[in-house]
């Protein structure tokens, strides 16, 4: 959740985080090739409409987080839909 408010993305409000799945809501910022984005670096999360389901606990590590914030920033800084 830090690396998501350092970076300026929207995270759920803290009454909607569970301890082992994350979602952000990106509204229309999520670019419409978001999820094919990501496969292609290797990074596997579930894309559905403007929110990005993420499950840290199930094999990554501090730095894969880092690559996925660096990713999605990315994809949204390349354009939105």
């Amino acid at each position: 959740w830090q690396e998501a408010q350092a970076r300026g993305l929207i995270a759920e409000p803290m009454q909607h985080r569970a301890p082992h799945v994350s979602i952000l809501d990106f509204g229309d910022r999520l670019p419409a090739d978001m999820s094919v984005r990501l496969k292609k670096d290797n990074i596997h999360v579930t894309v559905r409409g403007t929110k990005v389901r993420v499950s840290p606990h199930v094999y990554n590590d501090e730095r894969d987080i880092v690559r996925l914030f660096d990713a999605l920033t990315a994809a949204i800084h390349a354009g939105g839909r």
